[in-house]
């Protein structure tokens, strides 16, 4: 009777779970990734559509490497959105939604073959409380997806090895379900084939050891078969494969071991090339951005391991460990390059979460030999997960900027670490522009993000959008409302509080830490002041900048301009002044930072302007005309070596 009620509330929960999700997609704004992934849907679907004769998805130009990734993610809501008419978003959305559960889903069955109901309904919980893939779920296709189908992997695999002692045509098909998963989203996927062999390596000496026979013949074929139809079904739904299935996957397995594209990424209170991660990268972004509980289920765990091994089938627990422990070391030996957050490695620790479920169900059966010890576990986990739910609902739907509190939170994180990388923010932010400004469509509208805020505006039959706008460019342009977020913004400037700028209307806040602000223009004395310099009007320019700087003087880009127009009217003496008030506020600013290396050199102070064109190099290492200035001013010192070095790095650099 117990075990029927362990097994309804199992699957009831998991009922409960998939509709809370699939109706919390359709409040989800989309992600930045979809300005690119949606074309790639359509495009990949008129390839199938037209039997392959419209090839223009293989040589896909808004993101060419998007090629070395499955398609059928971004196919499936396309076909929908065709076939019935619905809202393409909201469809892609709730595809997204669906799919993801299966990490969740496949995660708490794996849990439960090893270690029975209690660690299913566990894991269910610790899978579902991980608020950066679950928050990610929504409208991410790539990440939690692919956490998913790598999990559906290790449970076919699992499931496959219970019964090779005697092979049905089940499991031959949960196998091909295995082996057709593995390369549905990335070709990374096929770590989980390495598993496999290893393993039936494995499972075959310890059958053999406790004398059972098996057809081995028969076992190959049909591997073989239930492999060869999983990897072409899969390949199916991945057009470059499909056009070269047996090179594109090494080309695939190539591009991400050296990913070709780098991105700035935050880390540690700096700005970080996505090529130059150091090798603690993803272990500390496990322990600061997860949950307590799961992280003390985790180490719980790998402490009770000689236990756990002990009464659980060792083979099992070697494969999910492996599952979780392989690709960490092979990012960190390849040292492969990681974007925004840890979201490429959401696949790699969920197996750690089911670890921790595992655990905690063995103290629950094993260690808690009457019902107060049993309660006391199961409120531990309770009451550890529900300060995370209540951050999950109380910021929702931007939940996944987590930093647990035994980092710091969101306060601790602002300026060190990446938030709201993915934009999730503008969608509540829009919302409350579009509710609060009666006259929008009459206004000026800029973003960041322009394409999620024109995404959003679609969606409710606007037919106006917002213009792009660097947030370093943002006094710089005639505007009247911006909805700005903390992305790529430099990182002093927001550990410094200077975020959001003045005249914010409204914050969208993560325990008190905004990261996103709708900025109503106030003052355009710095936009005309720019017009006026560019156009070499330098007196009227200084006038307007001092008006500017009346409205806010923590307008770090008037002070710059300013800067700029008092050194091109021979005043370099009060230049320096404007400037370092600029640096002061954001002191990562390039312009700010090579206007006064040449504001030193028209006083010449030629010292101070080699350290500031160094320390320029120093938090932008790519930008090529420092090089150069310092390679000239080393050859008007005489020293040829430094001025050969410098120009050498300018000539990488740009190309020369």
């Amino acid at each position: 009777m117990v075990y029927k009620n362990k097994a309804f509330l199992f699957k009831i929960s998991c009922l409960i779970l998939l509709a809370t999700m699939l109706i919390l997609s359709q409040q989800y704004g989309p992600s930045n990734d979809e300005s690119f992934q949606v074309p790639y849907g359509k495009q990949a679907l008129d390839y199938y559509v037209s039997f392959g004769k419209n090839d223009s998805v293989l040589d896909y130009k808004p993101e060419p490497l998007m090629k070395n990734y499955g398609a059928i993610v971004d196919m499936i809501p396309e076909a929908i959105h065709r076939l019935i008419g619905s809202d393409l978003m909201n469809t892609r959305h709730f595809v997204f939604a669906f799919i993801s559960f299966f990490y969740i889903f496949f995660g708490a069955l794996i849990a439960k073959r090893i270690a029975g109901w209690n660690a299913g309904i566990i894991a269910i919980i610790l899978l579902t409380f991980l608020p950066r893939i679950f928050g990610e779920s929504m409208n991410n296709p790539k990440d939690p997806p692919y956490a998913a189908t790598y999990l559906i992997s290790i449970y076919a695999f699992m499931y496959f090895f219970d019964h090779l002692k005697n092979i049905s045509t089940r499991s031959i098909f949960i196998l091909f379900i295995g082996f057709m998963s593995t390369m549905l989203v990335r070709v990374s996927g096929l770590m989980a084939v390495f598993y496999f062999g290893l393993f039936l390596i494995w499972e075959y000496l310890s059958l053999k050891k406790d004398n059972v026979n098996i057809d081995k013949k028969n076992v190959i074929i049909k591997i073989g078969i239930a492999g060869a139809c999983g990897y072409f079904i899969s390949i199916f739904f991945w057009p470059s494969m499909m056009n070269a299935p047996f090179t594109q996957p090494i080309d695939a397995l190539n591009m991400l071991k050296q990913y070709p594209i780098t991105l700035r990424n935050l880390w540690e209170g700096q700005y970080i090339q996505s090529n130059t991660i150091p090798w603690y990268y993803n272990p500390k972004y496990f322990l600061i951005s997860n949950p307590e509980i799961t992280l003390i289920g985790i180490f719980t765990s790998f402490i009770l391991l000689p236990k756990l091994i002990k009464v659980y089938n060792i083979r099992r627990i070697a494969l999910l460990l492996l599952a979780g422990l392989f690709p960490v070391f092979l990012i960190i030996y390849n040292k492969t390059a990681l974007l925004t957050g840890w979201r490429h490695s959401y696949f790699m620790f969920v197996p750690f979460v089911i670890f921790a479920s595992i655990g905690f169900a063995y103290l629950i059966d094993y260690w808690a030999v009457n019902k107060i010890k049993k309660y006391f576990i199961t409120s531990l986990i309770c009451i550890g997960i529900l300060p995370t739910a209540i951050f999950m609902v109380k910021h929702f739907p931007y939940f996944y900027v987590y930093f647990n509190p035994t980092f710091g939170g969101a306060k601790k994180a602002i300026g060190n670490f990446e938030l709201d990388y993915y934009s999730h923010s503008l969608k509540p932010a829009t919302d409350w522009l579009v509710e609060n400004e009666p006259n929008l469509k009459n206004l000026n509208i800029v973003s960041n993000n322009p394409y999620q805020v024109n995404e959003i505006l679609k969606q409710k039959k606007l037919n106006f959008g917002a213009k792009y706008l660097r947030y370093r460019e943002r006094n710089e342009s005639d505007w009247d409302y911006a909805i700005l977020t903390q992305s790529f913004i430099d990182a002093e400037y927001l550990r410094n509080g200077y975020f959001p700028p003045k005249g914010t209307v409204k914050t969208i806040d993560v325990d008190g830490v905004p990261i996103c602000a709708i900025v109503k223009r106030e003052d355009k004395n710095d936009y005309y002041g720019k017009l006026a310099l560019d156009s070499g009007q330098f007196n009227k320019a200084i006038d307007y900048f001092n008006k500017a700087l009346n409205y806010d003087p923590n307008n770090e880009i008037a002070w710059t301009n300013l800067g700029m127009a008092l050194l091109q009217s021979g005043q370099a003496g009060a230049s320096i002044d404007a400037f370092k008030n600029a640096e002061k506020i954001s002191p990562e600013n390039i312009m700010t930072l090579n206007g006064l290396a040449y504001a030193y050199l028209n006083t010449n102070e030629v010292n101070y302007a080699k350290i500031t064109l160094e320390k320029l190099i120093e938090q932008n290492p790519n930008y090529a005309p420092a090089y150069d200035l310092l390679s000239k001013i080393y050859a008007s010192q005489g020293n040829a070596q430094m001025a050969q070095q410098y120009e050498f790095y300018y000539k990488q650099l740009s190309g020369q």
